[in-house]
């Protein structure tokens, strides 16, 4: 088959999509526009389908039979193709002891032991069900932690759906976005404006990756700049890494820049926060643990482990990626040999021997 764009020809006859019709007319009755948030395709081709009926490693197949190599990777979070035989024994086994129980399992401290190794600035990691809850919780930690108010954010730079910034305003208030302040992506001079002594955080994604517009690497002048004013202010760091985590770097996609995550000035370190899909993980002082642990949030997730255990698999099937040697080629020459590049706080290895 041929997806197209708008105004391009296809071969494809709508009368072979029937089950697809038939469920988008139910659903319009049962749902809000037949579907909401990003998974509603009204908006793509209509050759595209609403819904699908299964996948097997890069191929998924819709509710009519259809194949389609799937690049869209569920919308980022499948690395390794779907019914991956490793992720799929690992869910099963965890399944068969429990879902939904009173407390974590013994798999919460496993996996965040795996992500704290990983993650080679990382301390502790806390988890979440979704990306807007993990900005959200990274935006409440850095304001606990700090005692200020102001969060500065990318203009056009998505972050979340919750009313404080999602990028589709209608039913949210003025008072929900203000605290927020914009700067624009890789202008340092605009972030430097932006600042004020109530700035609690600085929000940013690794690279520029807006919709609807092509993508933008950082500048590494642009991300030493953000550093250093977070560490000049007290202002956490919040690098938004759910899009493209893992990707550039299986540590952090701002690894291969060889900037530290985290400066200490004095005894007043100036905190760093990520998120990857869909956990986080901070690095800070023990002080500013303490107070960051104190802030309300969700404690449901952590107690559904069939979902979130075979991740430890999936992340050793993926270690390590070169991914990032792509981009540091492109970019300053002392970030291939970065000291930050490659591996485990535990097994560091030779960025120029990653190769898949």
């Amino acid at each position: 088959m041929t997806l197209r764009t708008s105004g391009l020809s296809t071969d494809v006859d709508e009368r072979a999509r029937p089950k697809d019709a038939e469920l988008r007319a139910r659903a319009r009755a049962v749902i809000p526009g037949g579907m909401y948030g990003h998974l509603n395709m009204n908006a793509l081709p209509p050759e595209y389908p609403q819904f699908f009926a299964s996948g097997r490693g890069a191929r998924v197949v819709d509710v009519d039979g259809r194949e389609f190599v799937d690049l869209m990777c569920s919308w980022g979070p499948v690395l390794l193709g779907h019914q991956h035989p490793e992720v799929e024994e690992a869910v099963a086994r965890q399944a068969a002891l429990g879902d939904c129980l009173d407390g974590p399992s013994e798999r919460m401290v496993e996996l965040s032991e795996r992500l704290v190794d990983i993650v080679a600035h990382a301390d502790w990691a806390m988890f979440q069900k979704n990306g807007t809850d993990a900005t959200t919780l990274c935006c409440t930690i850095a304001r606990a932690a700090t005692g200020k108010r102001k969060i500065l954010v990318a203009k056009g730079a998505y972050h979340g759906a919750a009313p404080w910034c999602t990028p589709v305003e209608t039913g949210t208030t003025a008072e929900d976005r203000a605290n927020l302040v914009h700067y624009t992506y890789n202008d340092l001079e605009s972030v430097r404006e932006a600042f004020s002594d109530d700035v609690a955080a600085v929000l940013v994604s690794p690279f520029r990756h807006d919709a609807g517009f092509d993508q933008e690497l950082v500048d590494p002048a642009f991300a030493r700049g953000l550093r250093e004013l977070c560490d000049t202010s007290g202002a956490a760091l919040i690098l938004d890494d759910v899009r493209c985590g893992m990707r550039l770097h299986f540590g952090g996609s701002w690894e291969p820049i060889g900037l530290p995550p985290t400066s200490r000035r004095g005894a007043r370190p100036s905190p760093t926060v990520m998120r990857s899909r869909p956990s986080w993980v901070m690095t800070d002082s023990v002080t500013r643990r303490r107070r960051c642990s104190r802030p309300d949030r969700s404690g449901s997730p952590q107690c559904q482990w069939p979902p979130v255990s075979p991740r430890s698999r999936c992340w050793n099937a993926t270690m390590p990626s070169d991914a990032w040697s792509h981009w540091a080629m492109r970019c300053e020459p002392d970030w291939r040999n970065s000291p930050n590049a490659g591996g485990s706080k535990s097994s560091r290895v030779d960025p120029h021997r990653c190769r898949t």
